[in-house]
Formats: C-alpha cells, sequence, structure tokens
C-alpha cells in the first residue's frame, strides 16, 4: 500500500462499531500478513479527562454531555485532523508501513474534514454502522452530531447477530482492498 486508509466509523451508543472494527481489523490482517491498524477515538483524551474529575464511565445522559463538551473542547485546541495526521507520522516511522485508521468519530463536520483533507495522501471511507431501533441503548442517546444525516460511503446494517456482522466486515474489506488495488495501478 503506497498511501494510509482512513475508516471514519460512527453509529449510535451500542450500535456494534467496536465489534465491526475488531472484525475488519482480523480481515485485513488476513489480507496483508501484518496487523498495520490502529484504532483512533476521537474522545480517548477526554473521557481520559472526565475520570480524573471522577467520572466513572457510566453513560448517561449528563456523561454524554459532558463528554460532547470536552470533545468539542479537544477539538478546538487539538483537532482531529491533527491528531491523525501525528498518528500516521508515528506509525510510519516506527513501522515504515502505511497505517489502516479506524477513527471513530461522531461530528458529521469532522468526518467532512478527515474527506477533504487526506482525500488527496490517504484512502478515505466512512461508514454508519447502525441497529434496529430498539436495540440501541436505553435510554436513546441524543444525537448531537447528525450522525444519520450524512452521506457516508458505506453503511453497514448490523441487524443480525455476530457472525453476520463479521461476514459485514469481510465483505468490507474486501471491497476496500480490491478498491485500493486498482488506484494503486
Amino acid at each position: 500500500m503506497d498511501k494510509p486508509i482512513i475508516i471514519a466509523i460512527n453509529g449510535l451508543a451500542q450500535s456494534g462499531k467496536d465489534e465491526f472494527v475488531k472484525f475488519c481489523r482480523k480481515e485485513f490482517e488476513l489480507e496483508n500478513g501484518k496487523d498495520f491498524c490502529v484504532n483512533y477515538h476521537r474522545s480517548d483524551k477526554p473521557k481520559e479527562l472526565l475520570k480524573q474529575l471522577g467520572w466513572d464511565g457510566e453513560k448517561n445522559a449528563a456523561a454524554r454531555t459532558a463528554l460532547k463538551y470536552m470533545v468539542d473542547v479537544y477539538e478546538e485546541n487539538v483537532g482531529t485532523v491533527t491528531a491523525l495526521e501525528n498518528k500516521i507520522k508515528t506509525f510510519m516511522q516506527i513501522c515504515g508501513e502505511c497505517p489502516i485508521i479506524f477513527a471513530h468519530i461522531r461530528d458529521t463536520r469532522i468526518i467532512e474534514q478527515v474527506m477533504q483533507h487526506f482525500e488527496s495522501v490517504a484512502y478515505v471511507y466512512s461508514v454508519l454502522i447502525m441497529r434496529k431501533q430498539q436495540e440501541l441503548s436505553s435510554p436513546p442517546e441524543k444525537d448531537f452530531w447528525g450522525i444519520s444525516e450524512y452521506a457516508y460511503t458505506d453503511y453497514i446494517r448490523n441487524y443480525s447477530d455476530l457472525n453476520a456482522l463479521k461476514e459485514l466486515a469481510h465483505i468490507f474489506v474486501k471491497k476496500v482492498c480490491v478498491e485500493v488495488k486498482e488506484l494503486e495501478k
């Protein structure tokens, strides 16, 4: 691979984002013979700060509102694009290879910034993981970011069990690998 792959992952709480990424990582490893994947959660640093302030990790309405605020502050001061640039640079210095980055980004404006910023230097995808409404978190998560209104490059309908999600990950990775090989010709 001559350029990194950036896959912006989105979806409401408990839609299966982390499981999908786990299955995709295994598929990419089978394709490449090595694990070149990096999992980046835009909310990791803000979550660390909230835990230092006493947050127990429970994702109730108050915690989600605080986390959204902290992520917005992080975005203003660091920025997802800068964080991803640093992840790519560090990975390439350490491994000498182009990484595959799964970037968990809820704010669709930031997904669009990432798509535009990296389109000439990376292969970029945006993926929405969807679940049936009754299977999502209770109480339902408030959609601060217009998650369902964005035009993603791919939609994963996680409407069944883990084996079905694993198959969807397999299909997605095969599609990405075929597209990247075609573009590298």
